[in-house]
């Protein structure tokens, strides 16, 4: 009897045995949740697998539909994504459950705006400020939005309310300065340009912009020194090297200029605009052969009409009127439509026929003379 029943619960073990060999594993597993769903998303996102994370945020939504927070978990990974427009469904989703979410609120202004939806976004921004009135991002956004429609004393307002938190934000103190510039408040742009330098000092482009102001409104000496300081970071930056050239012209700081293109000349060696800005240079000095010297070197580098126009002035007031045709033949070859060496070449012409003219007329009086006398 004891035999038998021992027999009885080893086909017992077996069957069960065989049971879970032929059941599928996926009716044996846990039942799935909305709580796995959204782990294994989350994952997939920090994995930057957005695709992945949208598939199981859906998975999730579809166990618990009455969720705004898994709705706006769907709409940042579809923001993530690039698919801004299944992120703006998404996020007024969420916000038909949860109306009063200032996050979600901002964060659908944010898909909007970069559907180009800048009203739109806007209204958004303003109602996530009403649940959220710190949210520096939204306040941002508002300004730069404004700032893009040209909104310019709106934009301005909202810059300021940000600076009022901080007041030493090099970017917004930078943002402020263009956007006073564009209404022509130069001395409020003066003020929030060198502002952002206190916390930028190393940024050549705003000490760049803030010199070309200076520079516009004939504060020279500032300018100068503003170009001194970005050229003290980096003795290569065209554009404070041009405005340091500009400065100095206007102050009519000849030889400071002189010594400046010597040294541009040496930076550049195969800069053609750079010696012919020293011929220039050279040029007003009276300096005429080396002005040749370095429009030459510039046309060698870069062939040229106007360089050639240049040399060939100079010929011109030296009296060397033969080497000055040569070159406006040269450069007529290389533009034939160059209006200044046209004229200049019709002006040679006129000359020499005019010198012709007048040699032949002398010839035939001095024969008349002759004449009378024989």
């Amino acid at each position: 009897m004891e035999l038998h029943r021992k027999f009885q619960r080893i086909t017992q073990l077996g069957s069960i045995v065989l049971m879970v060999l032929i059941i599928p594993w996926s009716v044996l597993a846990l039942p799935a949740s909305s709580e796995n769903f959204v782990a294994s998303g989350d994952a997939l996102y920090l994995k930057r697998d957005f695709i992945g994370a949208i598939g199981k945020y859906r998975l999730a939504i579809k166990m618990r539909p009455d969720s705004s927070e898994l709705y706006q978990k769907l709409g940042d990974a579809s923001v993530a994504s690039g698919d801004d427009d299944s992120a703006i469904a998404a996020y007024r989703k969420s916000l038909s459950i949860s109306p009063e979410d200032g996050a979600t609120h901002y964060s659908l202004g944010v898909a909007l705006e970069r559907s180009g939806e800048l009203d739109e976004a806007i209204a958004e921004y303003i109602t996530s400020l009403q649940f959220s009135t710190a949210n520096f991002d939204a306040h941002r956004r508002l300004a730069d939005i404004y700032a893009v429609k040209g909104n310019i004393s709106k934009a301005i307002t909202e810059y300021k309310a940000l600076l009022a938190r901080n007041p030493d934000n090099p970017v917004i103190n930078y943002k402020l300065a263009r956007l006073y510039i564009r209404i022509r408040q130069n001395n409020e742009a003066v003020s929030h340009f060198s502002k952002s330098l206190e916390s930028d000092s190393d940024n050549i482009s705003i000490r760049n912009e803030l010199s070309y102001l200076l520079l516009n409104n004939k504060q020279f000496g500032k300018a100068e020194k503003q170009f001194d300081t970005a050229l003290g970071i980096d003795r290569k930056d065209l554009k404070a090297r041009k405005g340091k050239i500009a400065v100095l012209a206007r102050q009519q700081k000849m030889k400071e200029l002189l010594t400046f293109m010597e040294e541009e000349a040496k930076l550049f060696p195969d800069d053609a605009n750079t010696f012919f800005k020293y011929g220039i240079v050279l040029d007003y000095l009276k300096q005429y052969e080396k002005a040749v010297d370095a429009y030459t070197r510039s046309n060698n580098l870069q062939p040229s009409p106007k360089t050639m126009g240049s040399i060939a002035k100079i010929h011109l007031r030296l009296g060397k009127a033969d080497e000055a045709h040569a070159i406006l033949v040269e450069a007529k070859k290389l533009d034939p439509n160059f209006e200044p060496v046209q004229d200049m070449l019709i002006m040679l012409d006129d000359t020499n026929h005019k010198k012709a003219s007048a040699r032949k007329s002398s010839k035939k009086k001095k024969k008349a003379s002759s004449k009378k006398r024989k």
